[in-house]
């Protein structure tokens, strides 16, 4: 099985947005750069930069749902479901072959398999020996959440709370960042997903029209305003870690700033990559650190700082790659 990550348009739109699509791009492989650092201060600085990542691809999950159809819910609901579990499955065999070779797989299974693990799942959205598929988990959650709003007819009464739950997201983050708390503590689909999901839904909606119709000058200076504040935490090493404040306006003003430019013409290999490729990156690159860590270090003996520079380069590179050898396996099977 492989993952098909084409955007997925509503019945009544026809156009694919290819500048969202380059967003998605650069978003994968800022999510590379969040698990695979770069050594020192920048490294903290680009991972802080690197937050508005999965909130993009949240946004865009709302924004192409279409009309509340239950049904159609329903199938995102699958597809979602059975990419986690085909992404889930790919993980603990890595991790497992991994812990058999160093003769503490039964170690493995009791660290990772504990009464604890439902709860990280269902609450906290947390597998520890697969961190980025808390992403799908969330999504999943948040599908199922949709599906029975839709139901209820009570679209409205969830939209109402958007404001309260960024806020919600945004006191969770400082309180679990700032007292250094782990990092699964801060991880929920009500307060790292569902929000955003609702935004992009806001945007695609008559009511969010305002918001698309904003002037790209502004935009761009909401973006500045957002990132500043990403970086202040970092750069003045201050107590109070505040860098989620920023994440909003800043991801908000990338995505409206990418559904304005829906009409200019983008980078074919970008969007592709997009498009096509950007699950699989997401899913498979710490899978591919790994391997490129033990290759560099255990293999070639190269733990020099020119390594710890580029290996979150050559992760992302390698990841891409990857995804599109298992594109064309796909089609290939496709074909047959």
């Amino acid at each position: 099985m492989s993952i098909d990550t084409h955007t997925n348009l509503p019945q009544d739109q026809t156009i694919t947005n290819h500048a969202l699509n380059v967003l998605k791009a650069f978003a994968c492989i800022a999510v590379v750069f969040i698990h695979v650092t770069f050594p020192g201060k920048t490294g903290h600085i680009i991972k802080d930069m690197s937050g508005w990542a999965v909130p993009i691809f949240y946004m865009i999950s709302g924004y192409y749902t279409g009309e509340n159809n239950p049904e159609r819910i329903k199938k995102k609901l699958l597809k979602t479901t059975k990419i986690f579990l085909y992404a889930y499955l790919c993980h603990l065999i890595f991790h497992f072959f991994l812990a058999a070779l160093n003769h503490s797989a039964g170690a493995w299974l009791a660290e990772n398999y504990t009464w604890k693990t439902p709860i990280k799942y269902l609450l906290f959205c947390t597998v520890d020996f697969a961190v980025p598929l808390w992403y799908l988990i969330g999504s999943i959650e948040t599908y199922v959440f949709w599906y029975y709003v839709v139901k209820r007819n009570k679209e409205n009464a969830a939209m109402k709370a958007l404001a309260f739950l960024f806020a919600m997201r945004i006191a969770i983050f400082i309180v679990c960042e700032t007292y250094g708390l782990p990092w699964y503590l801060k991880i929920n689909f009500a307060t790292c997903s569902l929000p955003w999901f609702l935004a992009g839904k806001l945007f695609s909606s008559e009511k969010g029209q305002k918001y698309t119709n904003a002037k790209m000058g502004t935009l761009i200076l909401i973006a500045i305003a957002g990132a500043v504040i990403m970086l202040l935490p970092t750069i003045l090493e201050t107590r109070l870690r505040f860098s989620c404040i920023g994440v909003v306006p800043l991801s908000f003003c990338l995505f409206l700033i990418a559904v304005k430019c829906s009409a200019r013409k983008a980078s074919k290999a970008l969007a592709f990559v997009g498009s096509e490729l950007s699950m699989n990156v997401y899913v498979f690159h710490p899978l591919i650190a790994v391997l490129c860590k033990n290759i560099c270090c255990n293999t070639w003996h190269m733990e020099t700082v020119w390594y710890s520079w580029t290996l979150p380069l050559f992760t992302a590179l390698a990841s891409i790659f990857f995804a599109q050898i298992i594109g064309r396996l796909k089609r290939v099977r496709t074909k047959e």
